[in-house]
């Protein structure tokens, strides 16, 4: 997701054959690591190699790469980072993950025997009923 980083792709080389062109590209991907976790990462990497692209994994500063910009101020930079470091040491650390909960318990087997006990009543057994009940106050 473009959220979540910035993408450079630069042209490497360019080779002609007799009908297609080839073309190998360098690209650069940023993204703060609050975003993007090292499993994520990992299995970037690992894709990636999976299709025979080769990978380099290089931690840079942002301060130094905002350095080597042009046009970028040094005086602004130098501002910049004071303040971000400053930010960085009034932030409260961050709370530590939930617990890992157990798995609720599994639901109890079903019964698998049925007997009169376990039948459900009819209508059919409250018209059965109901009917010995009429018969009953008729009779006595």
């Amino acid at each position: 997701s473009s959220s979540l980083g910035a993408c450079i792709a630069t042209v490497a080389s360019r080779r002609r054959g007799r009908a297609l062109t080839a073309t190998t590209y360098d690209v650069s991907v940023f993204f703060s690591d609050a975003e993007v976790d090292d499993s994520t990462l990992i299995a970037a990497t690992n894709a990636l190699k999976a299709e025979g692209v080769s990978v380099e994994i290089n931690d840079v500063d942002p301060i130094v790469e905002l350095g080597a910009i042009e046009g970028v101020d040094s005086s602004t930079l130098e501002t910049f980072k004071a303040q971000a470091t400053a930010a960085a040491a009034t932030m409260p650390p961050s709370p530590p993950p939930p617990p890992v909960s157990s798995p609720p318990p599994p639901p109890p087997p079903p019964d698998l025997i049925k007997d009169e006990d376990d039948a459900a009543a009819t209508p059919r057994d409250f018209l059965g009923a109901l009917l010995l009940a009429c018969v009953t106050l008729l009779l006595f």
